[in-house]
């Protein structure tokens, strides 16, 4: 009996388990509630809540109440109200996800939280009913559609019933521009990014979604007084590294808040809903609308110009025919195809373009190509001075200085900009304004452009159709494509958004032509997650983990892969007793053959006899024609197919051949192969059988190991011929139909399994090894002050902080040293340490041995981790600069000593800022404040300057 039968066993009537199954279904609908009210906690590191951090030990009656558990977990939620709207060709499919207890809410006669100077397109005005209604939506929208409008209703709805409402966005730039966006909209608007609070006490917020995670983990009054959530680009929660955040921040919300979903088109859009409706028991409604306001053509550049490749259908030919001209684009020397692109542009009346490409140097390798072209007029180029001189005003003299400060605007005055994560972000700032202002006609960008604000152009040009993703260079996906070229057609301004594939390579079609992507859960457990459910009492990682998506996404595959198993189990057909028996003899007479045939077929004794037109046998028990064999494979004709064999598939050879014509590439000539076998079998019978080669006297096989296993194919053989004929093909039928069935059950379960269990118990003997928990269960010192810390590893971080040699260095170096955390650019391959101070060198040793200590702590609790790949994953190369930095140099002499980007360092010294600051608030959770006071006076230093110059936006 294996394991799954025996908890079927134990699955029976069983009154005591059915009162269980119901507990723990109880448990679960009130869980959320109680991991947010315990969050409250949290709060400053008060309070220490034991928590047993056990492994299972009987698995048996683990998966017998996990089975339970999954059992009353079924989803109970029904998709509804499903109806398509036109109204001026703009179609809209709305439907609704709704608990089973749901009870739809009494209309209420209210004048509209806010009135638009412009009617309103039926999706919107949908969205904006289920707001109304104090009911969850997802709004899913092409870019441009006007989704921003169903978010400023709720923001206006919650304003006016004196309620707080947050809004969330992927990145802090995207945080930057939307309180400046809702700033001019709303009066009572603020802005919380971590290293900025302006107007926290709002009653709207805009932040980062890692702030709102933050809060709710430290149990924020905020949050506790928050009746409506915005989560701008919610199709982010797909990235593989933040999409987590997400997750983490919609399962711990309270059941009271309600949701404002705004992404761009997700095919799954129902599943996603549904969740929401599953975890937190309210309805979620889904608004779609495929509306383009402004439609798109798109044109592939070829060698003898522009071809017409998508606009309501795809062209085929003109695909085939541009790209077999030979694609164009990129910038050199010479006169580029993208400059003939960019021409005709400007002739068409076709800007502003934006042209993308996925890394800086393409970037800047493009803007090389445009070093004398010109779009502005006189007085344009003296406006764009005037703005560019106000923007940087704020700077020292020193910065203004900056080579990338002080040339940009001779460049912008063109009509030319560029943005990338290697410029100053002050820069980027400025190159947006201008953009939206109408002074850039040609803007060169990386894909980060195309996430959030609203920035459209008349035109796109994609220079590339592949990009690293971190792991590979890959082809962009259609959502990917989507997203970008969605950048095309300014609604109220253009009646079309043209797309140029200007591409020296040929995309995939399905680039172009097909579907979005599904909105798919990359949840994971991290240690800073995991330690800070653990402090909380009440909370439990385990359920976080079967709240998520993933979970959701995993269980809702088990009824249809069950319903699958019951309809090849209903197919089954029934075989007679005779028919099993010669089944199985027959079963075992082809292992046997099987087995001769792997071990003694080798190319040395069978070559010589597979000539062209040798009859051999080959399972499950048919002829076919030798064509042709190599020391590997055998090329055959089998009825009227060609078929490739391994030697071991063969099972017997006759001592005939058969003519072979010359091309049987020809369907005529095999089937001239096959008459030729047809008048062979029709030679002889079973009192005179086809004449066989024998394996003794004619492949020379021998040997007592062989002898044996030959022997007993014949007396299989012999058996075989004992036993009454049988039709034996429904027992094979019944056999395959049975084998698929209990593989779908076993995938059924499976995907009712804890997504994340294996993960769970290997990282909490990782936090058991490195002490981060006590022997007996209580969360440590060391594991309070990494439940402070997220904005690098935290377990290498605090591993270092508690490492006791802190205190014997001085902030600059500790500063410099921390670099390493915060850098996440890959480290070239053979490149040595930079030249580094002999105290800094010390202090980088210590945190090297540090990071052993946590790669040997994994290593040892079974995950996956080679020490040298974790060591290289923590890039040295700034710690020169920020040394530097730390002691007062200037931002200009910074830049000599690397050939980093200027924006790529002041990342870096922004994300240490972030990370001193948690490691403070560490210091202060473990009571440390002697470390404490080197971290704050560290991140004092190196918080000044262009690093940390205001955003323009503010």
């Amino acid at each position: 009996m294996d394991l799954d039968e025996l908890f079927e066993g134990f699955d029976g009537d069983n009154p005591a388990a059915a009162a269980a199954a119901a507990a723990a279904a109880n448990k679960k609908n009130s869980s959320s509630k109680q991991l947010f009210d315990a969050s409250k906690a949290v709060a400053g590191g008060a309070g220490e809540h034991k928590r047993k951090i056990e492994e299972e030990e009987d698995p048996v009656k683990e998966r017998k109440k996990e089975r339970k558990e999954e059992r009353a977990r079924l989803v109970d939620v029904r998709i509804t109200e499903r109806s398509t709207k036109s109204e001026n060709g703009r179609s809209v499919l709305s439907f609704s996800a709704l608990p089973s207890d749901y009870q739809e809410p009494e209309a209420k006669d209210v004048a509209p939280a806010k009135t638009y100077p412009f009617p309103l397109d039926p999706f919107q005005e949908q969205a904006t009913k289920f707001i109304d209604r104090d009911e969850s939506v997802l709004v899913a929208a092409h870019t441009s559609a006007g989704k921003t409008v169903c978010a400023e209703y709720a923001i206006a709805k919650a304003l006016r019933d004196n309620q707080r409402v947050a809004y969330t966005s992927p990145i802090k730039a995207l945080s930057n521009q939307k309180f400046r966006d809702l700033k001019e909209e709303f009066e009572d608007v603020g802005l919380m990014t971590g290293d900025i609070a302006i107007n926290p006490q709002a009653r709207c917020l805009v932040m980062t979604t890692e702030i709102l995670r933050s809060m709710l983990y430290r149990g924020s009054e905020v949050v506790r007084e928050v009746k409506w959530v915005v989560f701008d680009e919610i199709h982010y929660m797909r990235d593989k590294e933040r999409g987590v955040v997400w997750e983490e921040s919609i399962i711990l919300l309270p059941h009271s808040v309600r949701f404002v979903f705004l992404s761009a088109t997700i095919p799954n859009a129902s599943q996603f809903a549904s969740w929401i409706a599953h975890i937190h028991r309210q309805a979620c409604h889904v608004v779609h609308t495929d509306f383009r306001p402004t439609p798109l053509v798109h044109y592939a550049y070829g060698g003898d110009g522009l071809h017409l490749v998508l606009d309501d259908a795809f062209r085929d030919a003109n695909f085939d025919k541009a790209f077999a001209a030979g694609g164009g684009g990129g910038g050199n020397s010479k006169k580029s195809g993208l400059l003939t692109v960019l021409e005709h542009v400007e002739k068409a009346n076709l800007q502003p373009a934006i042209v993308f490409a996925f890394s800086k140097v393409r970037c800047e390798k493009n803007l090389a190509a445009l070093v004398q072209e010109n779009y502005n007029t006189p007085q344009e180029a003296a406006t764009v001075r005037q703005i560019y001189a106000a923007a940087i005003r704020s700077l020292s003299e020193q910065d203004r200085e900056l080579p990338q400060v002080a040339t940009l605007v001779q460049i912008l005055e063109r009509g030319v900009g560029i943005h990338h994560g290697g410029l100053l972000p002050i820069v980027k700032e400025v190159v947006e304004i201008l953009f939206q202002e109408g002074f850039i006609k040609v803007l060169f960008a990386t894909e980060t452009f195309a996430i959030g604000i609203n920035m459209p152009a008349r035109t796109v040009v994609f220079t590339e159709c592949k990009k690293f993703d971190g792991s590979e260079f890959r082809a962009l996906s259609a959502s990917e494509y989507i997203q970008m070229s969605g950048r095309a057609g300014r609604r109220g301004k253009d009646d079309r958004g043209t797309v140029i594939l200007a591409l020296e390579d040929e995309p995939p079609k399905d680039m172009l032509r097909g579907k979005a992507d599904n909105l798919n859960s990359s949840y994971h457990i991290t240690y800073n997650m995991l330690l800070n459910l653990l402090r909380v009492q009440g909370a439990d990682p385990e359920f976080l983990a079967r709240s998520s998506f993933r979970q959701f996404q995993q269980e809702s595959e088990a009824p249809g892969l069950d319903a699958q198993a019951a309809d090849l189990e209903s197919r089954i057909p029934t075989v007679d007793a005779a028919a099993e028996r010669r089944a199985k003899v027959e079963t075992q007479l082809e292992l046997k053959r099987a087995a001769l045939a792997t071990t003694y077929f080798t190319p040395k004794t069978v070559l010589p006899w597979l000539q062209a037109g040798r009859l051999i046998k080959i399972p499950p028990d048919s002829w076919a024609v030798v064509a042709s064999a190599t020391e590997n494979e055998c090329e055959l004709v089998a009825g009227s197919e060609l078929k490739t064999v391994k030697l071991s598939t063969i099972r017997d050879f006759s001592a005939v051949r058969v003519f072979m014509p010359a091309d049987l590439r020809k369907p005529d000539q095999r089937q001239l192969v096959q008459r030729s076998v047809d008048q062979v079998f029709a030679r002889f019978s079973k009192e005179e059988p086809l004449p066989m080669l024998d394996l003794v006297d004619d492949l020379k096989l021998g040997g007592s190991e062989f002898q044996a296993l030959r022997d007993q194919i014949v007396a299989l053989k012999n058996k075989l011929d004992e036993l009454p004929e049988a039709d034996t093909s429904t027992v094979r039928e019944k056999d395959l139909l049975t084998q698929k069935a209990k593989l779908l059950r076993k995938q059924a379960r499976e995907a009712q399994a804890l997504v994340v269990r294996d993960d769970l118990r290997r990282m909490r003997r990782v936090l058991r090894r490195l002490n981060h928990v006590s022997p007996d269960g209580v969360i440590a010192l060391k594991g309070r002050a990494a439940c402070e810390l997220n904005a690098a590893d935290e377990l290498l971080a605090a591993e270092f902080l508690l490492s006791g040699t802190l205190q014997d260095f001085e902030p600059a170096e500790i500063a410099a040293v921390l670099s390493c955390l915060v850098f996440c650019e890959k480290k070239e391959e053979g490149k040595k340490v930079p030249p580094l101070r002999p105290r800094v060198a010390l202090l980088h040793s210590r945190l090297v041995e540090a990071a052993k200590t946590v790669a040997q702590a994994c290593r040892d609790s079974n995950i996956d981790l080679e020490e040298s790949d974790y060591l290289d994953s923590f890039n040295p190369d700034m710690m020169p600069l920020v040394f530097e930095w730390a002691h007062g140099a200037h931002f200009i002499d910074l830049t000599k000593l690397t050939d980093a980007y200027e924006g790529t360092v002041i990342r870096v010294i922004r994300r240490l800022d972030e990370l001193l600051r948690q490691l403070a608030s560490a210091c202060h959770a473990i009571g440390n404040f002697e470390i404490k006071a080197k971290f704050d006076a560290a991140s004092q230093a190196i918080k000044r300057d262009i690093v940390f110059a205001a955003s323009l936006y503010l």
